[in-house]
């Protein structure tokens, strides 16, 4: 009798180890479902988004309201930035942008 039980209880307890991989499966599943939807997602609502109607210029003229003062004050060393390479590395516009501004170069500290 007692060898009977144990026996059924092993095949419920195998059964529901079976149910429960086949869960992990189908929730692994779904997980990378819900990711990649997620990046399709934000793909289609970059070109929704407001900044890529602004005019080239006025990115240009935003880009340069960042740049720090070129003249010095009583001694005081000129502050450089890296602005020109960060700005380059948010998308390939900016980048374009960044690069057609000769007059951002400047600023660029080695």
């Amino acid at each position: 009798l007692v060898e009977e039980i144990l026996r059924d209880k092993r095949a419920e307890l195998s059964a529901l180890g079976d149910e429960i991989a086949q869960l992990e499966l189908t929730l692994w599943s779904h997980r990378k479902k819900h990711a990649d939807l997620g990046a399709e997602v934000t793909q289609y609502s970059s070109i929704l988004s407001p900044i890529r109607n602004v005019p080239p210029e006025v990115i240009g003229d935003i880009f340069l309201y960042f740049t720090p003062p070129i003249a010095c004050k009583r001694g005081v060393a000129l502050v450089k930035v890296k602005l020109p390479w960060k700005l380059a590395h948010i998308c390939q516009r900016w980048r374009s942008i960044s690069l057609s501004l000769g007059h951002l170069w400047p600023f660029l500290d080695l």
